[in-house]
């Protein structure tokens, strides 16, 4: 079976400052462990564009990209659950997604 690449958005990097070293072990185990299968392993988020999914974790979700073509999952954003779905989140999201599709074209 064919495993997908992981890759961290320059993006999240706000979203993980502060965090234990403990809880993203957490986040990064939790990531290793969907990319064999990412599509059946996570929720799409209904209505977003692109590939847009999600993982829960606990009170928080993290937000990822899945590129089927060149087998790569994109970490996006680590958020609260209560923050998550906001239409300002989701305009930064779809503006990452965007920012990413870009980047593969080149």
């Amino acid at each position: 079976m064919v495993k997908y690449e992981k890759v961290w958005a320059r993006s999240i990097g706000h979203d993980l400052k502060g965090i234990s070293e403990r809880i993203f072990n957490v986040i990064d185990g939790k990531i290793d462990d969907i990319l064999d299968s990412p599509n059946t392993k996570s929720k799409k988020i209904k209505g977003w564009a692109y590939n847009i999914r999600r993982i829960r974790l606990g009170n928080y979700r993290l937000l990822i990209y899945v590129d089927d073509l060149n087998l790569t999952v994109y970490c996006l954003a680590y958020l609260p659950r209560k923050n998550c779905y906001s239409p300002e989140t989701r305009a930064m999201i779809m503006n990452i997604a965007r920012n990413v599709e870009k980047q593969k074209s080149i």
